[in-house]
C-alpha cells in the first residue's frame, strides 16, 4: 500500500515553463496538482505528480446534471482555484473538465492540472498558435487574445455543463 504517483513525459523539445512551475509551487499546491519531482532523461523532460484518485470533473458529474447542493460546492471550489492562480498572475488558458481533478470528495477539493499552455500576466496576450480546447475557449481566444477573463469564460461553460448534464453548445 505505498504512495502512488503519475509520471508525465513531455514530448521532445517541450519542457514545463520554469516560471509557471515556480508560481504553482509558491501556491503550496493548493488547488494545483503537486509536482513531487521533475527532471530530464534522454533529452525528455518529465514530472512526477501526485496521483489524484477521484478522477476529473466529468467523472465526478457522471454525465448527469449535478444537484444544486453539489453544484454550489463545485462553483465555490472551482472559482477559488481559478482566483488562486490569478492571484499569482497565472492564466491557465485550457480550463476544461478534464483538467479539473477531484483530490478529495469530503470536503470537495478541486485541483487544476496541465499548465502546458499557461501564461503569466494581466494584459491580453497575443499568441502565435491556437492550441486549446475549442468547446471551452472564450471567443477572443480564437483571435489569439487571452486574459484572466478567458479562464472565467471556461468556468462558466463548465458550470452550464454541470447544470444541464451536457455541454451548452451540444446539438
Amino acid at each position: 500500500g505505498g504512495t502512488e504517483y503519475v509520471l508525465k513525459f513531455y514530448r521532445y523539445g517541450l519542457k514545463p515553463k520554469k516560471e509557471i512551475t515556480e508560481k504553482t509551487r509558491s501556491l503550496g499546491y493548493e488547488h494545483v496538482v503537486k509536482v513531487e519531482k521533475s527532471g530530464e532523461v534522454a533529452s525528455k523532460y518529465y514530472e512526477i505528480l501526485e496521483k489524484i484518485k477521484h478522477g476529473d470533473l466529468d467523472e465526478y458529474a457522471g454525465g448527469k446534471p449535478l444537484t444544486e447542493k453539489k453544484l454550489k460546492v463545485v462553483v465555490k471550489e472551482l472559482g477559488s482555484a481559478v482566483a488562486h492562480l490569478h492571484e499569482v498572475g497565472i492564466i491557465h488558458r485550457d480550463i476544461k473538465p478534464g483538467n479539473v481533478m477531484v483530490r478529495t470528495l469530503e470536503p470537495l477539493d478541486l485541483v487544476l492540472i496541465d499548465f502546458g499552455i499557461s501564461s503569466l500576466g494581466d494584459a491580453s496576450l497575443h499568441m502565435t498558435s491556437v492550441n486549446r480546447t475549442a468547446p471551452y475557449s472564450a471567443p477572443e481566444a480564437f483571435l489569439g487574445q487571452v486574459s484572466k477573463g478567458s479562464d472565467w469564460w471556461c468556468v462558466g461553460v463548465i458550470i452550464l455543463k454541470l447544470l444541464q448534464g451536457k455541454h451548452p453548445l451540444e446539438g
